[in-house]
């Protein structure tokens, strides 16, 4: 079985289950789509041709083949930049685009001037925290009811995956965000035309659930019955 990259013999998951079914958590780390097209906004002063972009923290399992961008900034068909509205910021703050200002979307983002570096490398802020393994993403039922401030994004479960030494173990990880445009400062449906303004149009909402098993190879064998005339 192969596990986050790594390979687990049979006896290796043996040992670990030791006869009963655990449930183990994970963090899935998100891909990060940039718009190949530059715009002309950038913060005041700044050289790093990275603020010319647009980037997307991608949902989950998501494609980013299914990104087609625009010369604008935006995308054909999603508005996943938008969704994000600092979902992430507890591993570090990030970029963030606003839907305030004139029709053209290169001066639209009201929060433009106000991007930094630190922005900019928030945006991997939170592979940052996964791959540092130091117990700062958790939930409260994976850290024994303890509830405290954790670093797991706002709207996302950890993926929840059980492990049956005896047959096959479900798992399921939901992710669910909402935005109401101007980077979150808005609230859904309040009247507020701003929030809609020029190219990019807010993407209100998405829901997705991942469903999965899990298990050893013998227990996924397609059984075959023939039938005699």
């Amino acid at each position: 079985m192969v596990i986050a990259g790594e390979v687990y013999k049979d006896e290796q998951m043996d040992a670990f289950l030791n006869g009963t079914k655990k449930v183990l958590a994970f963090a899935p780390i998100p891909i990060i789509h940039t718009n190949k097209y530059r715009m002309t906004q950038q913060p005041t002063g700044a050289t790093d041709v990275r603020f010319k972009h647009t980037h997307t923290i991608m949902p989950h399992f998501i494609s980013e083949a299914f990104m087609e961008d625009k010369d604008n900034g935006t995308d054909l068909r999603f508005d996943f930049h938008q969704l994000v509205d600092q979902d992430y910021a507890a591993s570090g703050y990030h970029m963030v685009y606003g839907t305030s200002g004139s029709n053209s979307f290169a001066t639209q983002n009201q929060y433009a001037n106000s991007m930094q570096e630190l922005n900019m490398d928030g945006m991997y802020a939170y592979t940052g925290d996964v791959l540092a393994q130091d117990g700062s993403l958790a939930t409260t039922r994976f850290n024994n009811g303890n509830a405290s401030n954790y670093n797991t994004p706002i709207g996302q479960s950890l993926w929840q995956q059980v492990f049956n030494p005896n047959g096959r173990g479900a798992g399921i990880f939901v992710q669910m965000n909402w935005s109401c445009g101007d980077g979150g400062s808005v609230r859904c449906n309040q009247p507020y035309n701003a929030k809609d303004a020029g190219p990019h149009k807010t993407q209100q909402s998405l829901f997705s659930v991942l469903i999965a098993e899990v298990g050893s190879k013998t227990f996924f064998k397609i059984k075959l019955k023939v039938f005699k005339n």
